[in-house]
Parts: structure tokens; C-alpha cells; sequence
């Protein structure tokens, strides 16, 4: 087949008949142009929704044990918002796995992860406790059951989430 070619006619081109074929094969297919990816987007690992919604303002400290690793966050709410309004709210230690243990406070939730290094979703078991005005507000055991699921399309990347309650009491 030496000297056989496709000419484009709009450029006038000769594309050889092996690249053509290759072309013709990966269009047919449909190749990664045809993957249809939503943009949902989720919180990676546990997922504990605070109540009351908002939170009454204070000065608070998020204290987690996350598989026997502790990471803490101090958050500060007023009736305006948090200090999470103009910083970010992530604290992250890094294991000895490779992977790091992620906590996030996103205003009316707290989410528990572990990322990287082969790892993802998050702790098998979190011990939490919620201080407000160096008053314990909350304290709770979880032991989350997680799903695993392509929420964006198949061949988009996997969700490992769990969901669960904390409630925070008023002081005194």
C-alpha cells in the first residue's frame, strides 16, 4: 500500500492511510470526546450536618480523634458568619500511610476525609467533641457505613461518602 493517501480537501494535505485509519477507528469509537461528565460536586469522606442551623455565635473548637489520629479546628462565629468566611477552614495532618486526614468546617457541616496516597472516603471510626466558649457542646462516636458511587458518570472518578447528625447544645 506505499503511496496510498487521504487528501483533505480543505488544506489539500495528504494524510497517510494509516493515520486515517487510526482516525477513523478512534472517532467510531468515540474516544474521551464522547465521555459525558456532570460537574456534581461532593464531600469526600464523612459528612456530619451541625445543628441548630447557624450555629449560635461563640468561639469553637472542632476536636476529632479520626482513627485514633487527632486534628482540631477553631472556628470563630458571629451573627454575621465565621472566620471561615475570609479564611480557610481546613486543617490536615499527614499520615504515616502516605495519605493525610482532612477536616473541613463548611458552616453547617464538618467533614472528616482521607485523601491521598491510595486512600479515600473517610475514618472507620471519628470521636468527636465540640467546644463552645470552652463549654463542651457535643460529643459523639461515629462509625459511618460509606458508599462508593461514580456521581459524575461512569469513568469519572469515585465518591466514598457517608452522612450523620451532630447536634450542638446551648451552654449551661
Amino acid at each position: 500500500m506505499r503511496g496510498v493517501s487521504l487528501r483533505n480537501h480543505d488544506t489539500g494535505v495528504a494524510i497517510p492511510w494509516i493515520a486515517a485509519l487510526l482516525l477513523a477507528a478512534a472517532l467510531r469509537a468515540g474516544g474521551c470526546a464522547d465521555q459525558a461528565c456532570t460537574l456534581i460536586g461532593w464531600d469526600e469522606g464523612l459528612t456530619l450536618h451541625l445543628t441548630p442551623t447557624p450555629m449560635p455565635a461563640g468561639d469553637y473548637v472542632f476536636d476529632v480523634v479520626a482513627d485514633g489520629e487527632p486534628i482540631s479546628i477553631e472556628v470563630a462565629i458571629t451573627a454575621s458568619g465565621s472566620t471561615c468566611d475570609t479564611e480557610d477552614c481546613t486543617r490536615e495532618v499527614d499520615l504515616d500511610d502516605g495519605s493525610t486526614l482532612r477536616l473541613r468546617f463548611a458552616g453547617d457541616r464538618l467533614v472528616i476525609a482521607t485523601v491521598g496516597g491510595g486512600a479515600s472516603g473517610g475514618p472507620a471510626e471519628a470521636a468527636v467533641t465540640v467546644r463552645r466558649d470552652d463549654v463542651e457542646v457535643a460529643t459523639d462516636l461515629f462509625t459511618p457505613d460509606y458508599t462508593r458511587e461514580e456521581i459524575n458518570g461512569s469513568g469519572c472518578g469515585w465518591a466514598t461518602t457517608a452522612e450523620d447528625d451532630l447536634a450542638v447544645r446551648s451552654p449551661g
